[in-house]
This record gives C-alpha cells, structure tokens and sequence, in this order.
C-alpha cells in the first residue's frame, strides 16, 4: 500500500481527441484521401476490380433460447 506523497503530471502535448464524425464535408475528404486505413469510406473507381471476397457467415450449433456458458480455458461458448 502507498504511503508517500502522489503526484499527478498533465502534458498538454499528450492529450488526444476522438472524433467519429466531421461536420465538415471537406475536412471529412481531407481525411478520407490522407488516411490509409480509411479504404472503407473511398468511394470505388471505374478502373479497378473489386477483389473482395463474400465474407462467409458461421452457423452455431448452439440453441439461441438456451443460456450459454463460456469456458474461458476454450475460449469458446459449450452447452451446459
């Protein structure tokens, strides 16, 4: 257990805000088109292919009316 003094440091430089929608339709394409991990927002172009792949669904063999119990050495849900 502490039993000294504590002290707390506020950087100014270090502080960080999170946006999750601009209200600016150009800041918004600023950040679009200098983002990398922004693909999913870029509208597609005549020129190149879609190489996605249909993403494919699991089915679960377990009942949805039923309670699920999670095994957290499995890491996974198992019947009771």
């Amino acid at each position: 257990m502490r039993t000294g003094p504590l002290s707390t440091f506020i950087f100014d430089e270090t502080s960080f805000i999170a946006v999750t929608a601009y209200q600016n339709d150009q800041i918004t394409k600023l950040k679009i088109n200098n983002n990398p991990f922004a693909k999913g927002f870029r509208e597609p172009t005549q020129g190149k292919k879609n190489n996605s792949k249909p993403v494919k669904r699991l089915q679960s063999s377990l009942p949805l009316d039923k309670p699920v119990k999670y095994d957290e050495n499995l890491h996974r849900p198992y019947k009771s």
